[in-house]
């Protein structure tokens, strides 16, 4: 049984230590980090966004609550200074105040001027919020408001994760697990509306649309190849189905993609299912090659290897498989990146420490992998008209079967994604694959 106060205090006392380290090295005492305030959907209504609050502050708590903030100075333990809104239109979510407690110092305020007094001191304090809300709601000091070098060292800090927030994630892929079952049996039985797909996932997942980490994909047919398709249709005739949907946990997400066929014995939805075979076979394979040490930008390459030979194997495309790596040709259609780190926030920081490699400019992960770095694996192979189009003009044009891409387009194309938990050296496993524990206690 998890304890959540237990693994939630530890959480916040790993943040403090690297907070109070940041600071020194960074020559603060302390740090202010807002929570954001409510913005309005257009200058010419009335209505906000609901609230998303900053992502350095959900670090440290779930409070979804307005000019709300966390004071933690290189001497001062961390305190939480909570802005109880006053307002009659709306009441905000109450959080579990008993593991919040657990950790840090709560005190409630009910005016913005309370906040400011526990603010101690101007001339070395560092702010960490949404730039106009900070100068005019704090009194910041502009010359110190979100300092790169600090946040930078905060960045480095996250792209680890404790424990707490490991826990977090495992539950957020439980609950996504379940949506995703859902939409599989309700696209089998015959439903073939993205939107009443989306809404049996919303249910299953017991979230709304503002909960979600994101908004979720679901792709019939060739909409599977908009890698972020988001106009939901009716689309009678499709065999396939890609959904790429999340839940989220204590503000922490999962990111899970899986592709479906419904089975036939037609020359195309047999190809399409020989592909979707390999591929999920390579997405396990991915996973089993995660080692600490190694860089992600070496597992991406690998998964283009892999692409290649898939497209080579099943005679899509008829060359060597140097050249389809040597002339990008796999790139046409695998154009996204291998996977990115995954915490706080669905793309999270500090795992994309320089550049790519200019053929994989889409890649968000080029650090070395270490131990409680979290991040997705999700190779695709797609079917997408304006990369295909490119192909058809280039000199690699003659090793492609057309016949067969024009096959596939209704199908649109797959993407398997997973997200993996890298372990120390020692442990017994390379990696945790919170996605497969999820769908294993279905």
């Amino acid at each position: 049984m998890i304890s959540w106060k237990e693994l939630y205090r530890s959480h916040v006392e790993e943040l403090t230590k690297n907070s109070q380290l940041a600071l020194r090295e960074t020559d603060y005492d302390q740090l202010v980090i807002h929570s954001g305030r409510l913005l309005k959907k257009s200058q010419f209504d009335d209505q906000d966004f609901p609230l998303r609050t900053v992502p350095m502050f959900e670090w440290w708590t779930d409070l979804q609550w307005s000019d709300s903030a966390i004071i933690v100075g290189k001497n001062r333990e961390p305190e939480l200074i909570a802005l109880r809104s006053k307002s009659f239109w709306e009441r905000p979510k109450e959080p579990n105040w008993e593991i919040i407690r657990s950790g840090l110092e709560v005190t409630e305020v009910t005016e913005l001027s309370e906040l400011k007094n526990k603010i101690e001191g101007s001339g070395r304090t560092a702010y960490i919020g949404h730039g106009e809300d900070v100068v005019e709601h704090l009194d910041a000091n502009v010359d110190h408001l979100n300092p790169s070098s600090l946040i930078e060292k905060l960045h480095d800090c996250r792209a680890t994760k404790t424990i707490y927030e490991i826990e977090c994630m495992a539950e957020a892929n439980r609950i996504g697990a379940r949506g995703h079952d859902a939409i599989e049996k309700m696209f089998r039985a015959g439903v073939r509306s993205e939107l009443q797909l989306h809404l049996e996932y919303l249910k299953a997942s017991h979230q709304d649309d503002s909960e979600t980490p994101y908004k979720n994909i679901v792709a019939l047919g060739d909409a599977a190849a908009i890698l972020h398709h988001m106009h939901y249709r009716n689309v009678p005739e499709a065999k396939t189905l890609l959904v790429d949907a999340g839940a989220s946990f204590r503000r922490y997400p999962s990111d899970i993609t899986r592709t479906y066929v419904i089975k036939e014995d037609t020359e195309e939805t047999n190809l399409f299912e020989n592909i979707l075979s390999r591929m999920e076979i390579l997405k396990q394979e991915l996973c089993n090659r995660v080692k600490v040490g190694d860089y992600f930008e070496d597992l991406h390459n690998y998964a283009h290897e892999e692409v290649g030979r898939i497209l080579i194997d099943l005679d899509i495309v008829r060359c060597s498989l140097e050249e389809t790596l040597e002339t990008n040709l796999t790139r046409k259609f695998f154009p996204h990146g291998l996977g990115h780190s995954i915490g706080i926030q669905v793309h999270d920081v500090g795992c994309l420490k320089r550049a790519p490699k200019e053929r994989n400019k889409w890649l968000r992960n080029t650090t070395k992998m270490t131990p409680y770095q979290v991040f997705t694996i999700e190779p695709g192979l797609y079917f997408i008209d304006t990369l295909l189009e490119e192909l058809k003009e280039s000199e690699q044009s003659t090793h492609v079967d057309w016949k067969k891409i024009q096959m596939m387009k209704p199908y649109g194309g797959i993407r398997v994604e997973d997200n993996i938990v890298v372990l120390p050296e020692k442990s017994e496993e390379a990696f945790r694959n919170l996605t497969r524990e999820a769908f294993a206690e279905l």
